[in-house]
């Protein structure tokens, strides 16, 4: 996939989503950070539904089965994408997206606090349905924003972990059978 622009950063950033349509086949989110068609790097990001993703050759991101931009000035829409999971119980995954230092999902929003620097995803409690971690930090405009871990689930979205304090960042975030490191 061609990025609109060749300075977008089309693909920096790439996940498989699982089925989001309901269709049976995966779909794709891809990030443009950098985009800067509605405000200077406010990004976008593009998901491309399965039987798209299928098809073989290039193809134009402007072709996307749906995009999504940032509603801001630096925003980054698309700096980092990842699955999400059914969140609501619909038998569908989820689709979250992050831009600036809020996260939207389902009809949901939350504001973070931070920028997301991770996210990871896996069943933290036991119950069956995957839940999502974003681990968040400083920015280069947040430079004292505290470091936190949110959690994502069918409930909606708490914080579980902060830590105060300048320059705090949160690089990687895992989900093993015996918690997260």
């Amino acid at each position: 996939w061609l990025g609109e622009d060749e300075y977008d950063r089309v693909g920096r950033a790439v996940a498989g989503l699982g089925d989001v349509d309901g269709d049976g086949l995966g779909d794709l989110l891809i990030g443009g950070c950098w985009n800067s068609s509605v405000h200077y790097k406010a990004g976008e990001a593009y998901l491309i539904l399965g039987s798209a993703a299928r098809e073989s050759g290039e193809g134009s991101i402007a072709d996307a089965d749906a995009s999504f931009t940032g509603s801001a000035e630096s925003d980054y829409l698309g700096r980092s994408v990842g699955a999400g999971g059914d969140l609501d119980g619909d038998g569908n995954d989820s689709l979250v997206l992050i831009h600036g230092g809020t996260a939207a999902w389902d009809g949901r929003e939350q504001e973070l606090g931070a920028l997301v620097q991770t996210v990871a995803r896996g069943d933290l409690d036991g119950d069956g349905r995957e839940e999502i971690l974003l681990g968040c930090g400083m920015g280069r405009d947040q430079r004292r924003a505290p470091a936190r871990v949110w959690l994502l689930d069918e409930q909606g979205a708490r914080m579980v972990w902060e830590r105060e304090g300048a320059r705090n960042q949160i690089t990687e975030l895992l989900v093993t059978d015996r918690g997260v490191w």
